[in-house]
């Protein structure tokens, strides 16, 4: 027989159909060729990029979808084509729901099991319209394999692609994020080890290392492997609202800023990133009980800066310099020089501050006085600035002075003269409107010798200094001459009080003076010696008036040694 004549080969039966529910759409040979819209894993967004067609035939697409069964029963020539490329979908999802339809294996991953579920949720491929559904195996399969694991979790989710919006809608992105969490609240050290910060304590320094090292010395087995899968690896869009779940689950602050920091460093230039990052960072940079910080200050000044150079939202910048302006005592001038503010940016700053500041002690106050004079000192050295902004810094610095006792503004001055020494091109009318901002009797009096005699200086602003000068120099004088009867006042008064205790001590010696004189004269015994002199006490009754005739007769009629004596020295 020629080949020509052969027979043509059998033909091969196709595959047994699954069971189907009683009101099920017979097989037509009718099929659904799409051209599909997929997303190439691992992106962020949808690409639209054709493929070869994938054919479905929508009778068994209509027994597994309800779906689709509702379409082709309200209007049997629907373009299901048209219905599908509408769907977010990826190619692997697609193929897998046509291999479910025609009853072949369907080998569920972590990689794909998302993309599965949103799209067989989405064609209500559910128990209800068909037993041993798609919808159910998916979910199954996610409870087992992908959930109870922190790495496999955070796996299924990086791999979700296009489907994750479909995810966070129906609840599969909750359900993840709750697993997340409590991994994380079992093991915080999967999120990332706390930032060790510099403290003014070395006692709370040791502490806190201490604390790091007891949690990492205790932690799992398994979750000591380096090679545990990272959120930092995720989205921002995906990364966010885990983060925000875990703050709400009462996972350790520590641990959270030590994975928003990792991911900052990680996506710096993404502008999303940034403002992420600053909605979930906590409103202070210190825990609730302000035993340590959770993560250096600087790092706001990092991230305002990030955020101006590429284009952050108003809110997140103005969010940004409210936390700054909280914290502002612990600023530098360095730190603020650095930022590049403008005058009304500083200005929201210093707002910030003074609008958060309740501490009793003005010590704070004092602080960001200083640091605003530093601060317009290095502006008026190492910046360019016209003088109507350096004029409005000044103005704030200047007001930032009045604060209780703190009345030396020396800074400033020293400021205004920098910036006259290094815009000497400038009009007098232009100097003396820089000079408004300089309040002379805030001015230490080496200060105001210095403005007398500086030539940078318009001549209405030296008589100023003069002026004031003059009314210090008055002001001190007075004060000197009020202050004078006073301290004379005490110190005669103590003066005064010594001598009363020595009238006292020398009156008792006078009294047996008198006595043992009067003895004399009784007994006659004037050749005994005195053994008392009363030299000292005579002259203070003298001086006081005291002396009454009395003694004077006593004394001159006694002829023994000691009366002698004594008349003698009184004569």
């Amino acid at each position: 027989m020629s080949k020509s004549a052969q027979p043509p080969p059998p033909e091969i039966a196709p595959p047994p159909l699954p069971e189907l529910a009683a009101n099920c759409f017979p097989v037509n040979s009718i099929y659904v060729v799409v051209e599909v819209v997929w997303c190439p894993k691992h992106t962020n967004s949808c690409n639209s990029i054709c493929d070869a067609p994938i054919k479905l035939d929508q009778g068994l697409l209509a027994n597994r979808s309800a779906t689709i069964a509702s379409l082709l029963r309200n209007n049997p020539s629907e373009n299901l084509s048209a219905f599908i490329k509408e769907i977010p979908l990826e190619r692997e999802a697609l193929e897998l729901i046509a291999r479910f339809c025609q009853g072949l294996e369907v080998k569920m991953t972590t990689d794909n099991v998302i993309p599965l579920i949103c799209l067989s949720n989405y064609l209500e491929m559910t128990e209800n319209h068909s037993p041993n559904n798609l919808l159910h195996n998916a979910i199954i399969f996610l409870e087992d394999e992908i959930i109870p694991s922190w790495d496999q979790t955070i796996k299924s989710l990086r791999a979700s692609g296009c489907a994750f919006q479909q995810a966070a809608d129906n609840g599969l992105l909750k359900l993840c994020i709750e697993a997340l969490t409590d991994c994380a609240l079992s093991d915080p050290a999967l999120l990332g080890q706390p930032i060790m910060v510099e403290r003014d304590s070395s006692s709370s320094k040791h502490l806190y290392y201490k604390n790091a090292t007891r949690r990492k010395l205790f932690a799992g087995a398994e979750h000591l492997d380096t090679s545990s899968e990272d959120l930092a690896s995720l989205p921002v869009k995906m990364y966010e609202p885990i983060i925000k779940g875990m703050i709400q689950g009462q996972v350790r602050q520590e641990n959270i800023i030590g994975s928003l920091h990792q991911y900052l460093k990680k996506h710096a230039a993404d502008v999303e990133t940034i403002e992420a990052i600053e909605r979930l960072l906590p409103a202070s940079t210190f825990t609730c009980n302000n035993k340590y910080p959770l993560y250096p200050y600087t790092l706001l000044f990092e991230m305002y800066t990030s955020a101006v150079f590429h284009g952050a939202s108003a809110e997140c910048i103005a969010s940004l310099e409210n936390r700054i302006g909280k914290e502002l005592y612990r600023s530098t001038a360095e730190d603020l020089l650095k930022l590049d503010l403008d005058v009304e940016s500083l200005r929201q700053i210093l707002k910030a501050y003074y609008a958060n500041f309740t501490e009793a002690n003005p010590a704070g106050l004092v602080t960001v006085a200083e640091l605003m004079e530093n601060y317009l000192v290095q502006v008026a050295k190492e910046r360019e600035t016209d003088v109507r902004s350096f004029t409005e810094l000044a103005q704030m610095a200047s007001s930032t002075s009045n604060v209780g006792d703190y009345r030396c503004s020396d800074g400033i001055y020293k400021a205004v003269d920098l910036y006259l020494d290094m815009h000497r091109e400038l009009i007098e009318s232009e100097k003396e409107e820089i000079c408004r901002v300089l309040d002379f009797q805030k001015m230490s009096s080496e200060a105001c010798q210095h403005a007398a005699l500086n030539q940078k200086l318009p001549l209405r602003v030296v008589v100023q200094v003069l002026f004031v000068s003059q009314l210090q120099l008055k002001d001190n004088i007075s004060k000197a001459v009020v202050e004078y009867p006073s301290i004379s006042s005490v110190k005669h008064g103590q003066q005064r009080g010594s001598e009363e205790i020595r009238v006292v001590e020398e009156d008792q010696e006078l009294d047996d003076e008198k006595e043992e004189i009067q003895g004399c004269h009784e007994k006659n015994c004037c050749g005994k010696k005195s053994k008392k002199k009363v030299g000292l006490w005579k002259g203070m009754k003298r001086k006081f008036g005291c002396m009454g005739s009395n003694d004077y007769e006593i004394l001159h009629d006694c002829s023994c040694q000691t009366t002698k004596k004594n008349k003698k020295e009184h004569s």
